[in-house]
């Protein structure tokens, strides 16, 4: 997967794929795909997958704070990301 994302960019990766790569950041030995696709499944989305509350998290099976963690800093970037594109920007009212 890392070697499709150099090449391809990051539109190439599924959502599970990029579930998985975020996930290998906590716990970089061993199988994610399993725990990639049981978050997916719970929560839908990847977009919702990572905005869950850490006690949702850690009901997930093997779910601990290193695959709780490193999502979070990815909502944390995403979100400065998007706000860095509207701030100072003006505000449309009626």
């Amino acid at each position: 997967m890392q070697q499709k994302l150099l090449e391809k960019g990051c539109t190439a990766l599924t959502d599970l794929e990029t579930l998985e790569m975020l996930l290998y950041a906590g716990v970089p030995r061993g199988e994610i795909k399993p725990l990639a696709k049981r978050r997916i499944k719970i929560f839908k989305s990847l977009p919702a997958a990572p905005r869950a509350t850490p006690a949702e998290l850690r009901a997930v099976k093997d779910m601990g704070d290193a695959t709780i963690a490193a999502p979070k800093i990815a909502e944390k970037t995403g979100l400065h990301i998007s706000h860095s594109r509207i701030k100072g920007k003006p505000v449309l009212t009626h």
